[in-house]
């Protein structure tokens, strides 16, 4: 997937999130420290916003998924 960012004076910036997402996973877990201590580093403010964002991510997806298990039991309970 590739996303465009429209930038006035640069125009468009493209950003390729896959391949992000493959250079991440080919890290090796030394590398990651690395990576996050760097990030941490050099713009705070984003590593916040970044750690952040996935904590509400994961914690709606882990709702989403029992919120969708309860109601699938409700489904059956009221079938039988």
């Amino acid at each position: 997937m590739v996303e465009y960012k429209y930038n006035k004076n640069l125009g468009v910036e493209m950003y390729n999130y896959n391949k992000i997402i493959d250079q991440l996973e080919s890290m090796t877990p030394q590398h990651k420290v690395e990576f996050v201590e760097r990030l941490c580093e050099r713009n705070e403010s984003l590593a916040f916003t970044i750690c952040n964002s996935i904590e509400v991510t994961m914690m709606d997806k882990f709702y989403l998924n029992n919120e969708k298990k309860v109601q699938e039991a409700i489904c059956q309970k009221s079938l039988t």
